[in-house]
This record gives structure tokens, sequence and C-alpha cells, in this order.
């Protein structure tokens, strides 16, 4: 068992200027020994056995001093819940001082040099995914310790977005709480040598929140919700920009939103990019609804302007989807209310609704929507192999999708000024 007490060092080493010295707490524990200093200074010859026995009116001040650090690391030390018998006196020192004290581990502060080493090592999309929940965190934490990280602080934290409407947004938010939470664990605890700082384990009772395919189904649009939706006369400029951003999804096979934000400038009338969830290449023609969009938000280095009015893609989604169905805490009415649309309207439903005007209007088959939607086949990664893919297959299904949603006649034949034409004709031909 470990003891403590007050005591000073030998030396002129340990002699001040004005000839005083420092009385320390001796943590003594397995035959070794550690020192923590306190703010009380005294002169040698002042001090015996543990207590200043000299020094006129401050005796009593300074020996009150010296009781209240020696309780408090015997308080600190009676309160530990893992076994310290293989530990050193200097580890113990490390346990019951600064940081080390569970209660004082800020999880924002870890979760800043998790997020800040992988920047370093170049995983910015991570990166990026761990920014986005601690930022999302504060809005209802300001201030967080490891310690108030339990099985109530999840489905606290849970209802709060809930309220907010986030929904199929919880499960990665969890995820990525999770990630951080373990990797707190990792570094602080150390099973082998008996420390155990972040004894909890939350997430091991803590139900993930699960897509419901019924949900999903039910919030894509029909074709009637998605003319509203281009019809649409913006009240305000960020309407309108969300707005165009779902539509611009849409028209490009429902893209994903990391792959929109970072996506480069056109060559020869396509985009084309290298797909960040699976890693594979992926070309899209733009067509004439598409360029729209995009000539009213060119971007600098980017086919548009989104990476230069919002931080990073995750942030560009959350901000455009309170525009689509808004958020009650920041009191936001979205554009599915405005719409009369009883339906909660995401950038990801865009990718969603492209699919199923596919198949069960246009008649594609599933696997041209896989091949549209860049799907990763394993089962068919052999045979990939061997095929050059036709991009005209991806080209002529995007077109008839698009016609069909725009009541666009296939039959019909386009001049180019017809095909160029303006959104004010779209709208008419929704009429």
């Amino acid at each position: 068992m470990a003891t403590f007490k007050a005591v000073i060092l030998k030396g002129d080493v340990h002699i001040r200027e004005d000839k005083t010295t420092n009385v320390k707490i001796r943590i003594t524990h397995n035959q070794s020994y550690a020192y923590v200093s306190t703010d009380v200074y005294v002169y040698p010859d002042s001090f015996e056995n543990g207590s200043v026995v000299k020094g006129g009116k401050d005796i009593i001040y300074q020996n009150d001093k010296i009781i209240t650090e020696l309780s408090k690391f015997q308080k600190r030390y009676l309160k530990l819940n893992f076994d310290v018998s293989k530990l050193t006196a200097k580890e113990l020192k490390e346990v019951l001082t600064g940081e080390d004290d569970p209660e004082r581990i800020n999880f924002y502060d870890f979760a800043q040099t998790v997020i800040d080493k992988l920047m370093e090592d170049g995983k910015k999309g991570t990166a990026d995914w761990h920014r986005h929940t601690i930022m999302r965190m504060k809005d209802y934490y300001p201030t967080l310790y490891t310690t108030e990280i339990d099985l109530s602080f999840l489905k606290e934290l849970q209802r709060f977005w809930e309220r907010d409407g986030v929904k199929e947004g919880i499960n990665n938010y969890m995820r990525s709480l999770s990630s951080l939470f373990n990797k707190a664990k990792d570094h602080y605890n150390k099973e082998d040598r008996g420390i155990i700082k972040i004894p909890q384990s939350p997430f091991r009772y803590y139900e993930m929140p699960k897509t419901d395919p019924k949900r999903s189904a039910k919030n894509r649009l029909v074709v009637e919700e998605f003319r509203k939706l281009v019809n649409y006369n913006p009240v305000r400029e960020m309407d309108g920009y969300a707005r165009d951003i779902a539509l611009l999804m849409f028209y490009l096979i429902g893209i994903n939103g990391k792959d929109l934000f970072y996506l480069g400038k056109p060559a020869d009338g396509r985009v084309s990019y290298d797909r960040f969830k699976t890693g594979k290449p992926y070309s899209i023609k733009l067509e004439p609804e598409a360029l729209e969009i995009i000539k009213r938000y060119p971007g600098k280095d980017k086919l548009i302007d989104v990476s230069e009015r919002y931080l990073d893609h995750l942030n560009f989604l959350h901000y455009t989807n309170i525009q689509l169905h808004g958020a009650e805490k920041r009191k936001v009415k979205g554009i599915n209310e405005l719409l009369g649309i009883n339906k909660k309207i995401t950038t990801n439903w865009m990718r969603h609704t492209w699919a199923t005007f596919a198949r069960n209007n246009c008649k594609i088959s599933k696997d041209d929507v896989a091949l549209c939607l860049g799907h990763d086949d394993d089962e068919n990664d052999t045979t990939d192999f061997y095929i050059d893919y036709d991009y005209s297959i991806i080209d002529r299904s995007n077109r008839k999708v698009i016609n069909y949603t725009l009541g666009i006649s296939s039959t019909k034949k386009k001049s180019k000024a017809d095909n160029g034409r303006n959104r004010s004709q779209d709208r008419k031909s929704l009429q």
C-alpha cells in the first residue's frame, strides 16, 4: 500500500536564492519513491518530521496547506478503482496528478489530437468525419470530460439529434464518437500495468440506430414532388443554392456529396473522378440541365464553388440539408415544408430518387442502374477487369431519367437550341 509524507530534499541544489526550499509530497510505493511539489516553501531548519515547527505567524497556514495536499492525494489514492500493486511510485504519481486524473481528461482536447494526427497522415476524409461530429456535439455540450460519456449520455445525445431532425445521420455521428472514445481508452488505459483511467464501455450496451428500409422508401420523391422542387421559386439565397445543389446531384446520377465537393473541372463535356467510397474511376456526361446550374456557381479550381463556401464536405452537406428539410432548433423552415412535401428531403435522397425513377419508371435494368450509380460489385471484379466500359450506356440512361422527370418526350428530336433551353422553358413543360 502506498504512503504519503511531506518532506524536504537535502542539498544545495534544492535551495533557492532566498534560502528556502520546497515542501514536497513523497509517494512511497513498491520500494520506490516519487515526489510531487507543493506551493509551500520553508527554511530547512524550520521543518521537522513532516511539518513546520518554527517560522512565526505563518506556521499554522503552512501546516494547513501541507495537510490539505496530503489529504488530497490520499483521497485520490483511496478512490482508485483498479489494482495498483504492479505500479512503480512514478507511475502511481502519474495516475494521481495532472490530466491523468480521470475527472480532468477533456474529451474534445483528445479528439483534436486524433484529428491533427489524421491530417498529418493525409487522411483528411476521416479527420473531417470526426471534426464534424465534434462540432455537432458542442452544440449541446460545450465542454465534455471522459467521465461524462456513459450510456445515459449516449441516449440523451441521440434524443437531441432526433429532436433537431437528424435521423439517418445519427448512426454516422455515433460511429465517429465510438471510434474516438475507444481511441481515448487505448491511449489512457494500460491494462497490462493495471492502469484503467477510463473504465466505462458505454458502446457495449448502446444500440446503434439502424437505417429503416421502409422509411427510406417512403422518403424517395415521386415525380410530382420532384417537379415541385424544380419549379420552386426561392425566398432566400440559401434556399436557391440548396435547391440547385440537390438538382445538380440528381442530374449527376445521384453523385455522392463528398465526390461533388472535391469534383474538378470538366473536360470534353464530362466530369471524371475516382469515387471516394470505392476508389474506382467514374465519368458522367454533363447534360444541359446540369450545365445550367454549374454556370451559376462556377468554382475557381473545382466544378462549382461549394468548396469556397464551406469548410469541408460534411459542413457543406449539413447546412445544405438544413435548408432542404429545416431545423426546429435553428428555426429554419425547410423547402419541403414550403412546397407542401411531407417528407424529409436530403441530398442523399437524390441518389435514391434517381435509382427509383430509372428502375421503376424508365424500366432500366438493375445491372445498368448499378452501373450508372457506380456500385462496387465484388462478385464481378474479375469480369470487370476484362471489360472496357461503354459510358454511352450510362449517358443514355441518365438522359432517359431526366427526360422522364422533366416530362420531356423521348420521341421528339430536340434541336441544339432545344437542348440548351433555359429553366423557364423547362418549367413550362412541367405545367
